[in-house]
């Protein structure tokens, strides 16, 4: 083993019983972005909270675009409940809400 992965490879840690481990791949992976923290989340709540309260005033609830834009809001809180949300999962989800918004006007 050694001779292809190198001494490491069957070395214990010095004055223990311990392998040596990689802490890059055992390191804590609750990493969140920072742009997606601290300015997509919150633009996604305020266009969220602007698209509810066009759901909210509406009185004709069975039109299309209604439904596209409750689909959208549905959508945009169920990712906005998840942690470790992706960039461009958020991304693609404003741009649907922002277009559901358009048509519903």
């Amino acid at each position: 083993l050694a001779k292809y992965l190198g001494d490491l490879s069957i070395s214990q840690g010095q004055g223990t019983n311990t392998f040596y481990h990689c802490n890059v791949h055992t390191s804590d992976t609750s990493y969140t972005n920072p742009i997606v923290q601290n300015s997509l989340i919150p633009d996604a709540q305020h266009l969220l909270s602007s698209a509810q309260m066009m759901l909210n005033s509406s009185q004709n609830t069975d039109t299309i675009q209604y439904v596209e834009l409750n689909n959208s809001v549905l959508n945009m809180q169920n990712l906005l409940s998840q942690q470790n949300i992706q960039y461009e999962d958020l991304a693609q989800a404003m741009v649907n809400l922002t277009q559901a918004m358009s048509n519903f006007n």
